[in-house]
């Protein structure tokens, strides 16, 4: 709403639009500090189950194996998810959380992909990384962010 001061109109609707933007790029940040933390609960959980397998010394050696694979693959998603999200970042975008399971990546960016060659080199950056082809890989634009 509009005040007349001194003869003048002030308006709130700049501190009020920018108070939406804010709260926008809160909630954003919100979203992807919470999918970090998914992740990193979800992996932990993982990890505990593989390592109660490892030291179970009624665990056959086989199963102790791929328990130590399993932990090993973890490990290198964790590696490949930082890579990923930093060179995403680094191409411009302010905040991306990557996901690699099940043979899959998925990449939500933070905002709207500005065009098709933005898909491309996310695209790019994820095979590089994984050597995953184009249709195992997902991006994602964060609705909270746009």
């Amino acid at each position: 709403t509009a005040q007349l001061v001194n003869g003048e109109a002030e308006s709130g609707t700049e501190s009020e639009e920018e108070t939406a933007a804010q709260s926008t790029a809160e909630t954003g940040e919100a979203q992807f500090t919470q999918a970090r933390l998914s992740r990193q609960q979800a992996r932990d959980e993982a990890v505990e189950l593989l390592e109660g397998i490892i030291k179970d010394a009624e665990s056959s050696d086989e199963a102790k194996k791929e328990a130590v694979a399993q932990s090993a693959e973890i490990a290198q998603n964790v590696l490949r998810e930082n890579n990923i999200e930093n060179l995403v970042k680094a191409k411009g975008y302010s905040d991306c959380v990557a996901v690699i399971q099940n043979g899959e990546c998925s990449v939500i960016v933070s905002g709207k992909l500005q065009n098709e060659s933005d898909a491309v080199v996310i695209q790019d950056i994820v095979a590089g990384q994984t050597d995953f082809s184009p249709e195992k890989i997902k991006i994602v634009e964060s609705e909270a962010s746009k």
